[in-house]
């Protein structure tokens, strides 16, 4: 009986001391926690590295703060004097607007300035993008004072558009064998660049098994512009490597230019008798003759001696690559290129003709 009772109160001395160690882990559960998110954070970047996987696990964005409106505003007029370096902004940025905040996002975009690849700064906002500052500042509608207005009308004029042909052709500094030579060094260099890119993109289609009939439209379309380049590029160099100099073609026989000079007057002579004839009251247009390598252009002026229509073109030299015979007499499919098959020759006195210019060839 003893032995019974002794251990119904050991039983009864573990039970309170469990009871009392739970009503002590429950007391000190109520204590409130902190409400500092960066109580326990530490410092340096190994903990900004941290933090900022931490964050973004569930999805989210990490942000910059909000940039106030003055701030975008003097961007933009820093930027348009010069003394502000666009590349220092990368990462977005959030704008303080009337309506609200905007997000304005950079992006570097590289593209090709007189044969050479260059770096410039774009800013998307939605589905636009802006080269500078001041456009996404006008765009935002952020306003600005008169006289703020006043300097940005004067200051921000577009610079006119440089002819980059004329600047090339009117360079003193370099012989044309120069030019040459450094323009096909350039070239080379961007095409290898060219070729890269392909190349990645090959690996990249390859790597993830992605079929041609899955591309986008502005994919295929992209991809026929290319190929249509590609054809022209390989055009260009071998007339490069073949074609003479137009010097060259109006020096070896001098006779062609004279008889294309002969030409162009017996054109103007019979157009004036035909206009005559049809009793017209207003002046006649002048038939013109311009001179490139391959060819003769015969260009009918205005009445304001401006540049109308083509009337038609005339071989300099026999041609392989179109089957025309020097001297041929050619009718204009566009502004720069004949068209095929010739109506007859200026040389041997067949040439077919009219008012408008060379017949057509009829089957």
């Amino acid at each position: 009986m003893s032995k019974d009772v002794n251990l119904k109160e050991l039983i009864d001395e573990i039970i309170l001391e469990v009871e009392k160690e739970l009503d002590e882990e429950t007391t000190s559960g109520d204590i409130a926690g902190y409400e500092t998110p960066n109580a326990f954070a530490g410092k340096g970047d190994k903990y900004d590295k941290k933090t900022k996987e931490v964050s973004t696990q569930a999805g989210y964005e990490i942000v910059n703060e909000s940039v106030n409106l003055t701030d975008i505003v003097k961007l933009a007029k820093a930027q348009d004097k010069g003394n502000f370096d666009t590349f220092t902004l990368t990462k977005p940025f959030n704008v303080l607007t009337k309506t609200g905040i905007t997000k304005v996002t950079p992006i570097p975009v590289t593209s090709m300035d007189k044969g050479k690849f260059t770096r410039t700064m774009h800013f998307k906002v939605g589905q636009k993008q802006f080269v500078k500052l001041r456009g996404v500042v006008k765009y935002l509608g952020i306003t600005e004072s008169v006289n703020e207005s006043k300097v940005k009308v004067e200051d921000c004029d577009k610079p006119k558009r440089k002819n980059r042909w004329l600047e090339l052709k009117n360079d003193e500094s370099m012989h044309t064998n120069k030019k040459l030579s450094v323009g096909m060094m350039n070239m080379r260099n961007q095409l290898k660049e060219v070729e890269k890119y392909l190349g990645w993109y090959n690996k990249l289609k390859n790597v993830n098994e992605v079929e041609a009939q899955t591309y986008f439209k502005r994919t295929v379309s992209n991809i026929g512009k290319i190929k249509e380049r590609i054809v022209n590029i390989a055009r260009k160099i071998q007339e490069l490597e073949v074609s003479k100099p137009k010097q060259e073609i109006t020096e070896a026989d001098g006779n062609i230019k004279a008889d294309v000079e002969k030409f162009l007057k017996k054109i103007n002579s019979d157009r004036a008798k035909q206009w005559k004839k049809d009793k017209h009251t207003l002046p006649l247009e002048v038939v013109k003759v311009k001179y490139g390598k391959s060819y003769a252009k015969y260009i009918v002026f205005t009445r304001d001696n401006k540049p109308g229509s083509v009337w038609g073109f005339v071989s300099l030299d026999d041609n392989p690559r179109t089957g025309a015979r020097k001297g041929a007499l050619l009718k204009a499919a566009s502004w720069n290129a004949p068209a095929k098959g010739s109506r007859g020759n200026i040389l041997d006195g067949t040439a077919r003709w009219s008012f408008y210019g060379p017949e057509y060839n009829y089957r």
